[in-house]
């Protein structure tokens, strides 16, 4: 739901459909701002597909999405029940794993003004960015 371009609250499927819904939910927060548009969603995309990939997600799960512009800010959550147990953190060398991605939080640590990442006791794993425009 997007309420005068200001806030944008969704619950995603936890399947492939996901990222585009979500970069489809973000586009009004941007108004004609092209730069913050691409930066949104990209940044959006790649911390719902870390959901997907690395959240131990079952059939039925949702990744929760929530998004707010403030003035200059605008400020995304992404939720998910992170059944996997694993921590999210940033890999020292992407290239040297399974040479498939690596490459997310980093990109979102290159781009966003402020993010974090963090287990949240009894209720899954919540990442975050921010966006100063």
């Amino acid at each position: 739901m997007v309420d005068d371009a200001k806030e944008a609250v969704l619950a995603l499927p936890a399947d492939v459909s996901a990222p585009a819904r979500a970069r489809q939910a973000l586009v009004a927060l941007a108004g004609d701002d092209a730069q913050l548009r691409d930066q949104l969603t990209l940044l959006t995309t790649e911390l719902v597909t870390n959901s997907l990939r690395h959240g131990g997600l079952q059939p039925g799960d949702r990744i929760d999405l929530h998004a707010v512009r403030t003035g200059a800010t605008v400020r995304v959550e992404v939720h998910d029940p992170g059944r996997s147990g694993r921590e999210p953190r940033l890999r020292v060398d992407p290239r040297s794993l399974d040479g498939e991605g690596g490459f997310g939080l980093r990109l979102v640590e290159q781009v966003a003004d402020e993010w974090g990442a963090e287990r949240v006791p009894g209720d899954g794993v919540r990442a975050w960015f921010e966006l100063r425009h």
